[in-house]
């Protein structure tokens, strides 16, 4: 998909209300973020949006919890050692500067730094329904529900 963005001087991504002299209009190549991870992954040229300026949020960046998908059913079996085995959650965050908390049932499990290649947080859910949430340092959201499957 085509997107219209402003881009000022410094190369960050702005909005209207920020404006200045030498800012220009692009039309970039936008993906959702979770087709993004995916495409940037498999294409080493692809570049996506530049980083939204600190000193102007232009609205654009974009947060989304890759796996689990949602209300996915998940079985994880477990391992001889501990008893217990995780699963990697994974998230993408259009910006790569951006830190991103994890949260299980809201409780807090861990932080990804910016500049982490791979945003993922391994937990360890017992049988039942839970909720995923992952906040970055600006306060966007992304949530999703699994369901943990017992051992028959």
């Amino acid at each position: 998909m085509a997107t219209e963005v402003l881009i000022n001087k410094k190369g960050f991504l702005t909005s209207p209300q920020c404006a200045g002299e030498g800012d220009r209009k692009d039309t970039l190549f936008t993906l959702p973020p979770e087709v993004e991870y995916y495409f940037r992954e498999s294409n080493l040229f692809f570049k996506g949006m530049p980083p939204s300026d600190p000193d102007c949020e232009a609205g654009i960046p974009s947060l989304s919890i890759i796996y689990p998908q949602e209300n996915v059913k998940i079985f994880i079996p477990r391992n001889s050692e501990s008893g217990v085995s995780s699963i990697l959650a994974k998230a993408h965050h259009t910006s790569q500067e951006a830190v991103l908390y994890w949260y299980l049932d809201d409780k807090y499990l861990k932080t990804s730094t910016s500049g982490e290649k791979n945003r993922v947080c391994a937990i360890q859910p017992l049988p039942g329904k839970h909720r995923l949430t992952v906040i970055d340092n600006k306060g966007l959201r992304s949530e999703g529900s699994l369901y943990v499957l017992e051992k028959e």
